[in-house]
């Protein structure tokens, strides 16, 4: 899934797996940012809305408001998640997710007019 460049993470997980992973569409304090990160567990916060929705389709996961209304039965697997930096954007990647609903294509060229083409051929496929 591609993130933006506003979005942050905890503690230093590029390029590595993770076991957990929360999004969130708003700040963290930093002392539950800290306890994530001792624990492993990788924190995306300050993701947009659109990416959020996509990750409800990908992983077929709940969006939570509150702490109270977690519990073992909206958890879902997700095979890996980890954030890659291509080009000062920094990206964060889910793979191997069973039963996924959505794809995302990143297409990388070294000029827009070749994008553009690329993104063109693409659609047309579909």
């Amino acid at each position: 899934l591609g993130s933006s460049g506003r979005s942050e993470t905890s503690g230093t997980f590029e390029d590595s797996e993770v076991n957990f992973g929360e999004f969130f569409t708003d700040g963290i304090d930093f002392l539950s940012l800290d306890l994530l990160c001792k624990n492993e567990i990788l924190t995306l916060k300050r993701a947009k809305r659109r990416n959020m929705e996509r990750l409800q389709l990908i992983c077929e996961g709940i969006a939570q408001n509150s702490v109270n209304d977690l519990s073992s039965e909206i958890l879902r697997y997700t095979g890996l998640i980890y954030e890659h930096t291509l080009e000062k954007e920094k990206y964060t990647f889910v793979e191997e997710v069973k039963n996924s609903k959505s794809v995302i294509i990143l297409v990388k060229r070294p000029n827009s007019h070749i994008i553009a083409q690329i993104n063109d051929a693409i659609r047309d496929r579909l």
